[in-house]
């Protein structure tokens, strides 16, 4: 299995992922999640995108695969990252 970086929404912190990780866990993902900086919506994508990809290139080998899951302003962040 690939680990998974979940990425909040508007106003969110990784507390909002607090269930999922723990239920992803118990079924062996290896979970994944930062705050970002800002999260109030007022920062450009291509900045809150870049924490995406400084979060992944610090914490995996460049050949990793990951698996990203973005709620609400994190899907938007995760699209413009990818």
């Amino acid at each position: 299995m690939n680990p998974v970086v979940l990425v909040h929404g508007f106003l969110d912190t990784t507390a909002v992922f607090k269930p999922m990780s723990e239920y992803l866990n118990y079924h062996g993902w290896q979970v994944h999640s930062f705050n970002l900086i800002p999260n109030h919506g007022y920062e450009k994508l291509e900045v809150l995108a870049s924490q995406v990809e400084n979060y992944i290139e610090k914490n995996f080998a460049k050949e990793q695969k990951v698996d990203l899951i973005g709620f609400s302003m994190g899907g938007l962040i995760t699209r413009y990252y990818l």
